[in-house]
């Protein structure tokens, strides 16, 4: 039971004596009971002492865990304030513009919860950055069976046919991706708008500006419940393209590799 005690030992002391009972402890420190009890059996079998006096009212300290509680304050004060203020580390992500921007931030957030002290700079300035993160569309053979799908907005089609190929698209406005105009296919219409990101087509669309192609992703298919968009049967393949995830640490590569199919679909 003595073990080696730990800097959380002290910590649910701490907490314990502040509150005066188990279960009020386990809410504070998201902990079970059971754990809590275990800590403190810890603690007092290691110091041969008894901290507190338990009651069916709850805990009291003694005067031993009086005499200790003051000294854990003084001790824990200065690093409260060191964890209050933890070293950020930042990542610089280099996203490629065909995917789309919200289902990696999507990603992201998940992330933090695991690891709260990255600060992830999307913006492109990446002169403060100590780590990277890399998610590209490279040729390739990885993605068979992914397609981005064609998006129109209802008004645009007022009055007209619903396009069903590639040649009854030609007569709608296209908005393209500029990651996209090397390897325009010969049967596609020109593009009459040029946009960085998938966001930025799917906001063009919606303003009626043009049709243009995306991957089906939850915001998209959003839209198209809501009306706000029209899913057309026309499907680009991206049976040529690989998904590439390369960063500086093992665990935000293992993290996106696992979660890539949440980027596409």
């Amino acid at each position: 039971m003595s073990g080696q005690l730990k800097l959380s030992d002290w910590k649910i002391f701490e907490v314990l004596a502040e509150k005066g009972s188990f279960r009020k402890a386990s809410e504070v420190l998201v902990l079970d009971s059971a754990n809590i009890k275990r800590s403190l059996d810890k603690l007092e079998s290691a110091l041969k002492l008894k901290l507190f006096a338990r009651s069916p009212r709850g805990l009291r300290l003694t005067e031993d865990g009086i005499a200790y509680q003051f000294k854990i304050k003084e001790l824990m004060a200065p690093l409260e304030v060191e964890l209050a203020e933890p070293k950020r580390r930042v990542v610089s992500v280099q996203y490629d513009a065909r995917l789309s921007f919200s289902r990696l931030l999507l990603l992201l957030s998940r992330y933090k919860q695991i690891d709260s002290g990255l600060v992830f700079n999307c913006s492109g300035d990446d002169a403060n950055a100590e780590d990277f993160l890399s998610i590209r569309l490279q040729p390739g053979k990885g993605l068979q069976g992914f397609r981005r799908s064609a998006v129109i907005s209802p008004r645009l089609l007022s009055g007209k046919s619903k396009p069903i190929t590639f040649r009854q698209l030609s007569d709608f406005p296209y908005v393209a991706l500029s990651r996209d105009l090397d390897s325009e296919p010969l049967n596609r219409p020109k593009p009459t708008l040029i946009v960085n990101g998938a966001d930025e087509a799917i906001r063009s669309a919606l303003l009626g500006l043009g049709f243009c192609f995306v991957f089906s992703d939850y915001t998209v298919l959003q839209l198209v419940t809501a009306g706000s968009l029209l899913l057309l049967p026309i499907e680009l393949p991206e049976d040529d393209w690989n998904l590439e995830i390369h960063s500086s640490s093992n665990e935000l590569t293992h993290f996106f590799t696992h979660h890539r199919n949440l980027l596409l679909t």
